[in-house]
């Protein structure tokens, strides 16, 4: 087992390698004992052993490069709606009402402008000078931030909170905005991923099912490749061949 192999030739070089001594330089550097954390890959071994396991890591396997495109269409929402994000949003969640007289900062905060609910008191004036919710992580002022908030918009957690912020600060239609994140987001190209898994898991037990057949009849298993059109042809022009030679020669001999 080539697995096996790999984890004996890694103990053999934790017991060849000498361990530092206790206050020499090498102390702090590398430990060849941490080589021992790859034993725990013993128990991939199973996967061998039990044909349910092995057809889930097959099937993991040869989903790949479907889930990869899907990965592709999830990362390019992102993209759009990170940017139309920026766009709309920048630094409005760091709106808070400064006295224009003493400078004091008065509620509510965020604040906003124009069609927004967060408007300042009479004598104060909202400027961007504050700090982004939740630690300064929810914010749309640049790409990567705008790309975290739609994440966690799509996990659908505290997504409510942030609609809010952006009602308060912004204009109260901008639910469109959300509502379409979830609907595309979570409910149409997260499924997709489910949809991508249930095809190849069908594919994957048809061929094996296949295989199986075959391999209980006693042949050898052989993997159907596609013939071009020429070979076919060629094919079939050899079989009517055959059956034109076979006829003619059975014809003369009922003659003779």
């Amino acid at each position: 087992n080539n697995m096996d192999l790999f984890i004996v030739v890694i103990s053999m070089m934790d017991v060849l390698t000498p361990a530092p001594a206790p206050g020499s330089l090498d102390e702090g550097g590398t430990n060849p004992s941490a080589l021992r954390s790859l034993r725990v890959m013993r128990p991939l071994r199973a996967v061998t052993k039990f044909p349910d396991l092995r057809f889930l890591v097959v099937l993991l396997l040869r989903c790949i490069p479907m889930l990869a495109n899907v990965l592709g269409l999830v990362l390019f929402l992102f993209f759009v709606f990170g940017i139309l994000g920026v766009q709309l949003f920048k630094g409005l969640f760091r709106g808070q009402c400064y006295g224009i007289d003493d400078g004091t900062v008065h509620a509510p905060t965020p604040c906003g402008g124009g069609m927004s609910f967060a408007h300042c008191a009479k004598g104060y004036e909202c400027l961007l000078l504050g700090e982004n919710p939740s630690r300064g992580v929810v914010h749309f002022d640049g790409i990567g931030g705008a790309i975290m908030t739609i994440y966690q918009i799509m996990t659908l957690e505290g997504w409510y909170e942030v609609m809010t912020f952006v009602q308060g600060v912004y204009h109260p239609a901008m639910f469109i905005y959300f509502i379409c994140i979830i609907v595309l987001g979570p409910y149409f190209a997260v499924q997709l991923f489910l949809v991508v898994i249930a095809t190849q898991h069908a594919q994957t037990k048809e061929s094996l099912k296949a295989l199986e057949a075959v391999s209980a009849m006693g042949g050898p298993v052989q993997p159907a490749l596609p013939r071009s059109g020429a070979q076919s042809r060629a094919q079939t022009g050899n079989s009517n061949f055959s059956r034109d030679g076979g006829s003619g020669s059975g014809s003369s001999g009922g003659g003779g």
